[in-house]
């Protein structure tokens, strides 16, 4: 999907990343539809994919950093001000109509204590086991050792604690 058209809905069925609106090069204003936004209705059957999800359009209409919505996104890690601002959101955040594993997802997360930044790292490395990364096709010396790192520890930025919906 390369291209939207605005005042239009788009419905996509298992929206697991939500990567299709990286692709997403232009938005085209029709004269019959005006300049409208695009509505979005996902629908997945994954409920950490859902309960993930709220939290991040709760960030991102939060106004959060975009450090912190990337963290939460992709990181096994994070800052503690990513932490803090995860917690704030998940309290603004209501489940209400919902399915239950979702609901409880949230609820999971918002008692559950940041593992360690050590712990992370070990969980991690249980469970992504590959290790090929790629990083022979950076430019930068500073790019291959910022992939070899995330690949190894699937952290990104400034990592402090572990990630709360990771483990």
């Amino acid at each position: 999907c390369r291209s939207l058209t605005a005042n239009t809905t788009l419905v996509v069925v298992g929206f697991v990343d939500l990567s299709l609106f990286l692709a997403v090069e232009s938005i085209e204003v029709s004269e019959g539809l005006g300049a409208g936004p695009v509505r979005f209705v996902g629908y997945e059957m994954s409920p950490y994919c859902v309960a993930k999800t709220l939290v991040m359009l709760a960030l991102l209409r939060g106004g959060c950093e975009v450090d912190e919505a990337v963290q939460v996104w992709f990181s096994s890690a994070w800052s503690r001000e990513t932490l803090d601002t995860f917690q704030r959101v998940l309290r603004s955040i209501s489940a209400k109509g919902y399915p239950e594993p979702v609901r409880r997802l949230l609820d999971h997360w918002k008692r559950v204590k940041a593992v360690s930044l050590g712990e992370a790292y070990s969980r991690r490395a249980e469970l992504f086991e590959d290790r090929i990364t790629g990083a022979e096709n950076s430019l930068h010396e500073r790019d291959r050792l910022e992939l070899c790192h995330y690949v190894l520890t699937g952290a990104l930025l400034k990592a402090e604690v572990g990630s709360t919906p990771m483990f």
